[in-house]
């Protein structure tokens, strides 16, 4: 809260300091995901793609060192669908101009994935499961809703906390192995 009687530099400083007693005490923590997140399977050190997977995926990492584990497999399952898409689109010589109107695209990255048989069948039932997980935590659902967190929360009798942090660490880590799958040589 602000003070009335502080001014901007003195509230300023305020921040600071709470903030750094805050990064202490969390520092620990951040550099376990830290180390955790730099052990996924390597990215080539040369890429050209588009920016918005580029940058999902990294605002993906970012987001799971910082704990924001919601965020972390929302982002990351939209590298999944950027990647299923721009792959299964380009093996069966389809553009995104032939991708189905909003609306009319309910779970359309997969079936098209195994259309155009980009990537092996377990890989994409491992997407389609955490589709079920990102949807559930994205998109308002009953709490009888096998998917929810608190339902699969009380079922492994874990807390909500811990269930999210390993579907956000699985899901950044199936990110990854899609995103690597997905790459092509490229050709100059």
């Amino acid at each position: 809260m602000i003070d009335p009687n502080e001014t901007r530099e003195q509230f300023r400083e305020r921040v600071l300091s709470g903030l750094e007693v805050q990064d202490n005490k969390s520092r620990e923590a951040r550099a376990d995901r830290y180390v955790w997140a730099n052990f996924l399977p390597r990215l080539p050190s040369a890429m050209v793609g588009r920016f918005e997977q580029f940058r999902l995926m990294d605002e993906a990492r970012s987001c799971y060192i910082e704990g924001l584990y919601a965020a972390t497999l929302i982002l990351s399952f939209s590298v999944v669908e950027h990647s299923l898409d721009e792959e299964s689109l380009f093996a069966i010589g389809k553009t995104s101009a032939d991708k189905p109107k909003k609306g009319e695209r309910k779970r359309y990255a997969i079936p098209l994935a195994e259309e155009a048989g980009t990537l092996p069948k377990d890989l994409l039932n491992r997407c389609d499961a955490l589709r079920e997980k990102r949807n559930a935590l994205a998109h308002f659902r009953l709490g009888r809703d096998e998917n929810v967190i608190v339902a699969r929360a009380k079922k492994a009798s874990m807390s909500p906390y811990v269930v999210l942090e390993e579907d956000a660490k699985e899901a950044l880590a199936l990110a990854r192995e899609v995103f690597v799958a997905t790459l092509r040589p490229f050709e100059v």
